[in-house]
């Protein structure tokens, strides 16, 4: 995960393009088929956009990553609270694993409806495999589902009390 985030990292901020050089070598020592080219080509392109905009932008690039990281704090938290609510202590490492574990879940179960009991599945086998007990993961599962559905609720009620319009608009008006 390190090496992933630190990838980006090195790509974005760096002061020269990384991509290109990096289809070169790969060209080199491997017989690259046309297909990956055009796709490292294009992976080129989109590196210079984000690069461009960044220069550009970097007021909202830094409130974005600011955000984000805001957003990563509290995320932590949250499952630091489920799990301590659940009396499993965990430290730092294994809630990078527990959260990097449920992301990847999120993303592989995509095409279920809601992902109607793949996060829970996904929880606890990640927890077994971390050596702690998998209804802990199935709590912290089911505590962001409810979270999710508060959160949907609330939208709703919000949208029924100010969001949609006493009365439908006429053509006349």
């Amino acid at each position: 995960l390190r090496g992933v985030f630190g990838g980006v990292v090195l790509i974005v901020f760096a002061r020269t393009p990384r991509l290109p050089a990096l289809a070169r070598v790969a060209a080199r020592r491997t017989a690259m088929p046309p297909k990956w080219s055009a796709r490292m080509v294009k992976a080129g392109e989109i590196e210079a956009r984000m690069r461009s905009f960044r220069l550009r932008h970097p007021g909202t690039v830094a409130s974005l990553l600011g955000f984000n990281l805001l957003v990563q704090v509290v995320m932590f938290t949250e499952v630091w609270l489920v799990l301590s609510a659940v009396g499993v202590a965990a430290d730092f490492s294994r809630l990078v694993m527990i959260e990097a574990a449920s992301r990847i879940v999120k993303m592989m179960s995509f095409y279920l409806p809601a992902r109607v009991g793949a996060d829970e599945a996904g929880a606890a086998g990640s927890f077994a495999l971390l050596g702690l007990n998998p209804a802990a993961g199935v709590a912290l599962a089911l505590a962001r589902r409810v979270q999710a559905l508060a959160w949907a609720a609330a939208g709703l009620l919000w949208l029924a009390r100010a969001g949609m319009p006493r009365r439908l608009p006429t053509h006349s008006e």
